[in-house]
């Protein structure tokens, strides 16, 4: 069962919720228990490694080593880059430009940063 589907599930046991709500985290645990049973059946293998990486990605967040998934995502894909010299996978990495660590320069409206020093290449 799916986070959201096991808090709603918990909702509906601790809070007296809408009707409405109590059948919705009912047939959304049903569709994801045959999405899973499905798979299990038609592709044991990749079913038991696709959850075998979740419990890990899960288990890293849980321990602090990375803020989300997205964070963990990321730095899968840098390494995997690195590791094919895949150019693609290697310009995602550069979180210099990109993300919300990068350097923000608003022109005059705030101070420049040292590295603008005013002079000409």
């Amino acid at each position: 069962m799916s986070d959201l589907g096991s808090a709603l599930a918990a909702r509906s046991t601790a809070v007296k919720p809408a009707a409405g709500l109590q059948k919705f985290a009912s047939k959304l645990a049903n569709k994801e228990s045959e999405a899973l049973n499905y798979a299990a059946r038609h592709a044991p293998v990749k079913t038991q490694a696709l959850l075998q990486a979740g419990k890990i990605a899960t288990d890293l967040i849980q321990q602090g080593q990375y803020e989300s998934i997205a964070h963990l995502a990321n730095d899968v894909v840098c390494m995997r880059g690195k590791e094919t010299g895949n150019k693609a996978l290697l310009e995602s990495c550069n979180v210099e430009w990109y993300g919300p660590n990068r350097p923000k320069w608003l022109g005059p409206f705030t101070s420049p940063p040292a590295y603008l020093t005013g002079e000409f290449p």
